[in-house]
């Protein structure tokens, strides 16, 4: 009889377990998002995409993106082709990838105020930080889109965060040169 008390007693809180956790996916550290990856969309098309620890330059549509390295790679390239007279890319909107390869937006970026647990933030960072490259948020938009600039030729590693309270949820490195 005791076995069994003990036994309907652990299923019985086995099921609670696993209801609050369906019925609450978010933790103490607020919600993370489900993204795995990202694409880079100039007006709609797909410049860029990395997934599965893959980089996926769309070198049919923007062949003028991108240069080829010693080892084979295509770089993110910014050459007079793509810039414009303040040496500036188009409009380039990041739009997040699940876990099927499928886009999707997140809510408007924090831009100013009070961060709450479901607002993420977009960040870079540029190594060396006084390398030939800086960019610019969009903050008119959702937060989500951005400029980069090329000031002089050289070569610098673009790492793009999905911030999320105190920590990245999502952080890759793009090598970006300039060839101006």
């Amino acid at each position: 009889m005791f076995r069994i008390s003990v036994l309907i007693l652990s299923l019985c809180t086995l099921f609670v377990l696993i209801s609050a956790c369906e019925d609450n996916p978010v933790s103490s550290e607020g919600e993370h998002a489900n993204a795995v990856g990202f694409a880079l969309e100039i007006e709609g098309d797909e410049l860029f995409r990395y997934q599965a620890r893959k980089a996926t330059p769309n070198t049919d549509d923007f062949p003028d993106y991108f240069t080829e390295n010693e080892d084979g790679d295509m770089i993110l390239t910014l050459s007079e082709e793509v810039l414009d007279d303040q040496n500036r890319t188009d409009e380039i909107k990041l739009r997040w990838l699940d876990s099927d390869g499928e886009k999707f937006d997140l809510p408007p970026a924090y831009q100013d105020g009070d961060r709450t647990e479901d607002e993420w933030e977009l960040r870079f960072s540029v190594a060396p930080e006084d390398g030939p490259i800086s960019y610019e948020i969009n903050k008119q938009d959702t937060g989500w889109s951005f400029w980069l600039y090329a000031e002089d030729s050289g070569e610098v590693d673009f790492e793009v965060i999905l911030w999320h309270i105190d920590h990245a949820d999502l952080l890759q490195t793009i090598p970006v040169r300039s060839d101006i």
